[in-house]
């Protein structure tokens, strides 16, 4: 989830998944190894909006997310058109909107952490009066880096922030701690990953693409 600078609480996301033990390796971000896709090429996505005039934000999204996580070597997405209703097969589904006021700032957008295909209440709970046909990701396409960022909790990777060894200048409060499913694919902060709030980054750092090189190898096991 991306926030507003002005914002320091963090809502937490819950993953969902099958859970894999197959050991570890040597990666580069901070992985959920019980949200990863069991096949990541190709991840449907559908977006719930079908307004005309937001076709040109539809467009700008799926731009920024295919040029950056097309460099890696598994991760590739399909579909890109309107959700149908709600179904059990795994998918992206997208609604952009506005900043939603929160605290002392504005949330960004929302992502589920992994494929879970039942998990529309952890965004969806963002809008107290939405009504539609369920969406597991919320993103304001204006604002840049969003979309890339919640992609990459999609796919299993949490904030790097939340390391241990992370700047006490990005704290949050949010931690997760190395263990269990929570593995630190590097030994350092990577500073300019885009899952991290302080870093100020938009793309994809190389440290990400190397992470989900490898998280990917490892699930594709």
């Amino acid at each position: 989830m991306k926030y507003l600078s002005l914002l320091t609480a963090s809502v937490l996301m819950v993953g969902c998944g099958a859970t894999k033990h197959k050991g570890h390796s040597a990666l580069d971000s901070v992985a959920d190894l019980s949200a990863v896709w069991s096949d990541p090429g190709p991840i449907p996505v559908c977006f719930v909006d079908t307004r005309a005039d937001w076709q040109q934000y539809r467009d700008l999204v799926k731009d920024n997310v295919t040029s950056n996580y097309n460099r890696t070597k598994h991760i590739r997405f399909s579909g890109w058109g309107f959700c149908p209703q709600r179904s059990s097969e795994p998918t992206i589904r997208i609604k952009l909107g506005n900043p939603i006021p929160m605290g002392n700032g504005s949330v960004m957008g929302c992502s589920h952490i992994g494929p879970g295909p039942d998990s529309y209440n952890v965004c969806e709970s963002l809008l107290s009066n939405y009504n539609g046909n369920g969406f597991n990701m919320y993103i304001f396409p204006l604002s840049e880096g969003t979309d890339v960022h919640e992609f990459g909790h999609a796919l299993g990777i949490r904030h790097e922030h939340a390391r241990t060894d992370a700047p006490t200048r990005c704290s949050t409060g949010e931690i997760a701690h190395h263990g269990g499913n929570i593995f630190y694919i590097t030994e350092d902060y990577d500073s300019e990953s885009v899952m991290g709030y302080c870093n100020g980054t938009s793309e994809l750092s190389a440290g990400d693409i190397a992470g989900l090189d490898a998280l990917y190898d490892w699930a594709r096991q």
